[in-house]
């Protein structure tokens, strides 16, 4: 068992670091939360209520992507 978690975990970091798991091909302007309202679902996160970090703010204001936010 132990031996077959060390090899996903190797194959899954192997893929990662060659980008074969990060790179998109998609170019569309449409967000997360707009792709999954068109299959009847929404698209949420759960987050710290104190957060400061303006990028992080600016991401998740973005209707597009999350239509929902949860305190965590």
């Amino acid at each position: 068992m132990n031996r077959a978690l060390a090899l996903v975990a190797g194959v899954s970091s192997l893929a990662v670091a060659r980008g074969d798991i990060t790179e998109s091909t998609y170019t569309g302007t449409s967000g997360l939360n707009d792709l999954a309202q068109v299959s009847g679902k929404y698209m949420g996160t759960a987050a710290d209520t104190d957060i400061s970090d303006s990028y992080c703010l600016t991401e998740l204001e973005n209707l597009s992507d999350f239509g929902m936010i949860t305190p965590g």
